[in-house]
């Protein structure tokens, strides 16, 4: 059987890449809806094909105002409708309200909705409009292409649905089904902050295997080569056909690393021939610390920048990027140089920029190695590279400084350097002192900072003093 991966993400509005369910008030001004609209088509044994549309609307893009009750509140007004060519055979146009809110200083939940629309085998054209109720001239909209298919005389799948959370219900709501209320995840993009991947699919069986049969439901993680993720990113159900059979399927993706990637899932008869896959593209962008040699494996990195890279190169290349490397990954790039291997190496250095720069790493490097450049010219000294130094290691990481005070002839002192950072991370007029103890080399090491976790000697002038 052939296999076909589809990249279609069903997403109609990737506006916002990173979503989080709590919007800063900051964004109460906005003037553009930030929303994500989604679908997933399903198969009802009693009425046939139906579709399952989903919205997710960032409430700080929404404007507030108060209400009869003196609470504040956002609503949109949202209009769907599906063509087929000059006919509309299905649409919708209804109000979505926000919880109400004591005032306007708090943080703004996402509104987000599902709506089910009956709808017969054909190619469709899905128009969306979301509109702020309280902002006319504050809107979105956007137009998709759909395909319904028919039903099929073999075992066949629905959609893939990304859900965010699931919980047990007996309450009959957009959100529920299968006793499940089900509150969709509408991108298929996974920030650092979402360790979580859940998925829901259902399997049909039309008279395909006899009811009570037993078949294998496969369900991984595969990188964008098709390659199985093994362990924790693989399981293996053996299901009793029935007509519809349901999977809720968690895979933990916190050590999974930034890159593009497939949900699989397989069903195969009882001597393990496939009889019919479903799959769905997402995208995951990883800055948590990954363990050594975690996931690494993994990594294609045929036809990317790291692919050209002489091996003599690669622990030059890999010692580069320390000022900038968490401590995790400060491990695992040392167990790549220890195992002198060229090819975990340049995986390495492939996930660590992709986690930088999730569609352009090998820009973001090439960049990045233009600075370690002029911090090697400026800062290097006969035994090391710049970036082995103190001060090509603050230069790397925390960029270079707004002012410098430069004392290398000073009657009286040593040759020192007073670097100022007006702001840096959460603090304000950060200074940095570096000093050169030996007169001779151009290596000048770092004895005073005001920055928390850097060195810290008030008493530094006094190292100065000749």
């Amino acid at each position: 059987m052939v296999r076909q991966f589809s990249t279609n993400m069903k997403n109609f509005a990737l506006i916002s890449l990173f979503l989080f369910m709590l919007i800063p008030s900051e964004m109460l001004f906005a003037q553009t809806i930030v929303a994500q609209v989604s679908h997933a088509e399903f198969y009802s044994v009693e009425n046939g094909p139906y579709l399952e549309l989903y919205f997710s609307i960032e409430g700080g893009s929404l404007t507030y105002v108060q209400n009869d009750n003196s609470k504040f509140q956002a609503g949109a007004e949202i209009l769907y409708m599906l063509r087929e060519g000059d006919s509309v055979r299905t649409f919708d146009k209804y109000l979505l309200k926000s919880p109400e809110a004591e005032d306007s200083s708090g943080v703004w939940l996402n509104l987000i909705d599902v709506k089910r629309s009956l709808i017969a085998p054909g190619n469709y054209t899905l128009e969306v409009t979301i509109r702020d109720i309280n902002k006319e001239e504050n809107e979105f909209s956007t137009i998709r292409e759909i395909t319904i298919s028919k039903p099929s005389d073999r075992i066949s799948f629905s959609d893939i649905q990304l859900l965010d959370r699931v919980t047990q219900t007996t309450i009959d709501n957009n959100f529920s089904k299968n006793n499940m209320e089900m509150i969709p995840y509408v991108i298929n993009f996974f920030p650092t902050n979402k360790d979580e991947l859940m998925f829901y699919v259902e399997v049909y069986n039309n008279h395909f295997l006899r009811d009570g049969e037993k078949f294998l439901l496969y369900a991984s993680i595969r990188d964008y080569d098709q390659k199985v993720i093994t362990g924790p990113l693989n399981t293996t159900s053996i299901m009793t056909a029935q007509p519809v059979n349901i999977l809720l399927q968690r895979f933990n993706i916190r050590d999974l690393p930034s890159g593009n990637y497939y949900i699989v899932v397989e069903a195969r008869d009882q001597q393990n021939k496939l009889i019919s896959e479903q799959n769905l593209f997402f995208q995951r962008s990883n800055t948590n610390p990954i363990a050594a040699d975690s996931y690494l494996f993994l990594m294609d990195i045929a036809n990317t920048f790291v692919d050209t890279i002489s091996n003599y190169r690669l622990e030059y290349l890999l010692n580069a990027v320390r000022p900038i490397a968490t401590f995790n990954e400060e491990i695992a790039m040392d167990n790549s140089i220890e195992r002198n291997d060229p090819l975990l190496m340049k995986q390495f250095l492939l996930n660590f920029w992709i986690g930088q720069n999730i569609t352009e790493p090998g820009i973001t490097f090439e960049g990045y190695m233009k600075v370690v450049e002029v911090v090697n010219n400026r800062f290097g000294t006969q035994m090391k590279y710049g970036f082995d130094t103190d001060r090509g290691r603050v230069y790397l990481k925390y960029g270079p400084p707004r002012e410098m005070l430069i004392q290398h002839h000073e009657s009286g002192m040593k040759p020192f350097e007073l670097w100022q950072y007006y702001t840096l991370l959460d603090q304000r007029n950060v200074k940095f002192v570096f000093f050169n103890q030996d007169l001779v080399t151009n290596d000048f090491i770092l004895i005073h900072s005001d920055l928390r976790g850097e060195v810290h000697n008030p008493e530094w002038k006094a190292r100065v003093a000749d």
